[in-house]
């Protein structure tokens, strides 16, 4: 498996990445990675990251992770704001650039901060064919656009998640557009210790079936 440093530009910013590509002859699929807040020591290194990253590669995805403005080798300063929106869409130009990438198979996929940023990316209209959202649904993300697009949506949550527990992201899911999948996982908190391999799964599976 091809596994590489990389580094592309964010408003004039370097920002690192991994990009990771499966054996074998391309293009292939391709799906952009966000990563957790970095004031709770979220980066590309993180076990839901990681476990997404190996699950898309295991069903022939190529995967772009990187660290957002601020944040390990990453130039500029860590704001949360609008800055890491469009740190998210510049990643998913620089992966639809590459020629081991099929720039009409694209995905975005975010992890609770990392979430965030993906719906509001989405509701700019990124050239993405599916996303997906791993423990970031909760009451205050129900007026964003994106979950009203018609493309393929995953959610993800565990059912011991403080953001949206049991039921409730259970009501929520109910109320994006389809087309969309949801899965609650027992157990789960919201960092997901001990569930990576159910994530990897469920995250591999899903983009293999939107962009395969």
């Amino acid at each position: 498996m091809p596994y590489r440093s990389v580094t592309f530009l964010s408003e004039g910013l370097a920002l690192e990445g991994v990009l990771q590509v499966p054996e074998g002859e391309g293009p292939f699929p391709g799906v952009v990675v966000c990563h957790p807040h970095p004031r709770m020591g979220g980066d590309m290194d993180n076990n839901v990251v990681l476990a997404s990253c190996r699950g898309l590669i295991r069903q022939g995805v190529a995967c772009l992770s990187f660290n957002f403005r601020g944040v390990g080798g990453s130039q500029g300063v860590s704001q949360g704001t609008e800055a890491e929106v469009r740190d998210a869409m510049d990643a998913v130009e620089y992966l639809r650039g590459l020629q081991e990438v099929d720039a009409s198979r694209l995905g975005l996929l975010g992890y609770s901060f990392g979430a965030g940023i993906t719906l509001q990316a989405m509701a700019k209209g990124l050239p993405v064919q599916a996303f997906g959202v791993i423990a970031g649904l909760s009451s205050r993300s129900q007026g964003s656009a994106s979950l009203q697009l018609p493309l393929p949506k995953l959610f993800i949550g565990g059912d011991q998640d403080q953001m949206a527990p049991g039921e409730q992201f259970l009501t929520l899911t109910k109320q994006v557009a389809d087309p969309k999948e949801a899965h609650q996982i027992k157990g789960g908190d919201h960092f997901l210790w001990g569930h990576e391999e159910e994530v990897a799964k469920l995250v591999g599976g899903f983009f293999s079936r939107c962009l395969g």
